[in-house]
């Protein structure tokens, strides 16, 4: 596709005065049929702009959503262009910056839902989703239901949202995976579509508990009432109301960003209770004593990561991060996750460790994209040390 793209921009630019422009208006129409944008190559990617604007910058995964790389607009006409090398496999979330204002890609149909909105998608040739992360999917027939679970530790309560697998019954003890960031999970990453997947595929069959944050930032950095609310009050009131198993290794932690701190920090505080933890860009930065002040660092907290090479960790970790994730925030996620993953190896009472990279940024496509590989392995997987990937694994 590149090379059809480029063969075009040669004959564009050999034209001159008014003919170039019109040479774009009567072509352009053409090509959009024929190719995607931004127009592919291997390992390069042409953002493609159109428009009567002053100028035109691209800003993503790609730049740490803080840096706007700027488009080259084509002298004599409203075309915007910028190459960009990327790995074959990569997958990214953009949007340009349109005269100060940020907009869609309007020639891309691809599109992403955030927690901050929607943003325009980039998939590199080799990229594949994950079949199990389809949107379109019909939710899981297994039965669901919220409700609130009153904590002495927080001062309040936690709503909480329930899925059963489809083939539920009390006669027997099902294990449990339960979610930080639950609403998120359910709305962004479809984490129910991938369990009830899961289920149909023979792989896994749990009982999924979505549990929806109060405040967010005091949730979930390292705050021992919380943690101590999952395992001292949710544990025992689910045990209450559903068949689960009481071993440890059949009980995990799934969260991302802040909420795989959280679940990081609940299974050093309560060493024994979970068995695993699937830490999708875990937010790590924040358990070590910072190089620089973060907002999210407003008050004393336990720094964990100190400890976690010499504490009791009976657990099983799967870490997960996207190669673009050096500038989160203002942190460096990546360098935060080595050194979590490089403590946890030293700690000879961890159960296993397990580290995925893609080359992605921070983003619920990435966390969709591995949740399903992360709870296989978490359940009983081998460990396969340190994997840079180009994909979602094969199914």
């Amino acid at each position: 596709m590149i090379t059809r793209w480029s063969r075009f921009v040669e004959e564009l630019i050999r034209r001159s005065g008014a003919e170039r422009q019109q040479y774009l208006d009567r072509r352009f129409p053409g090509l959009q049929t024929r190719l995607d944008f931004p127009v592919l190559g291997e390992d390069r990617a042409v953002f493609v702009y159109r428009g009567s604007s002053r100028q035109v910058t691209v800003s993503g995964d790609m730049t740490g959503w803080r840096r706007r790389l700027p488009l080259s607009r084509i002298p004599g006409t409203d075309l915007f262009v910028r190459e960009m090398a990327f790995e074959p496999a990569a997958r990214l979330d953009y949007k340009f910056v349109v005269d100060g204002e940020w907009r869609m890609d309007p020639l891309n149909s691809r599109v992403i839902s955030e927690g901050g909105g929607e943003n325009s998608e980039l998939r590199m040739p080799r990229y594949r989703p994950a079949p199990e992360a389809d949107p379109d999917a019909p939710a899981p027939p297994g039965q669901r239901e919220s409700f609130r679970v009153r904590s002495r530790h927080l001062a309040g309560s936690r709503r909480v949202t329930v899925c059963l697998p489809a083939a539920y019954t009390s006669r027997r003890r099902w294990p449990v995976v339960c979610f930080h960031d639950g609403a998120e999970y359910l709305s962004l990453g479809l984490a129910d579509r991938i369990l009830g997947y899961m289920e149909r595929a023979g792989e896994l069959a749990a009982v999924s508990v979505f549990i929806h944050h109060g405040d967010r930032t005091r949730d979930y950095t390292l705050n021992a009432a919380y943690a101590d609310f999952l395992a001292e009050e949710l544990l025992p009131e689910l045990a209450g109301r559903y068949r689960l198993a009481c071993e440890p290794a059949r009980r995990v932690m799934v969260g991302e960003s802040l909420g795989a701190l959280a679940a990081g920090y609940t299974a050093y505080r309560h060493p024994g209770v979970f068995g695993g933890c699937v830490c999708q860009s875990g937010a790590f930065n924040l358990a070590y004593p910072p190089a620089r002040r973060s907002r999210f660092q407003k008050q004393e907290r336990e720094l964990f990561g100190l400890k976690v090479a010499e504490a009791p960790l009976p657990t099983r970790f799967y870490l997960v991060w996207g190669s673009y994730e050096r500038a989160v925030c203002g942190l460096d996620f990546v360098a935060a996750n080595e050194r979590f993953a490089a403590d946890l190896r030293r700690n000879p009472t961890v159960r296993g460790v397990t580290e995925r990279v893609l080359p992605q940024g921070h983003s619920w496509g990435l966390w969709r994209d591995t949740l399903r590989d992360g709870l296989r392995w978490s359940f009983g997987g081998r460990d396969t040390g340190r994997r840079t990937g180009s994909g979602p694994a094969a199914g």
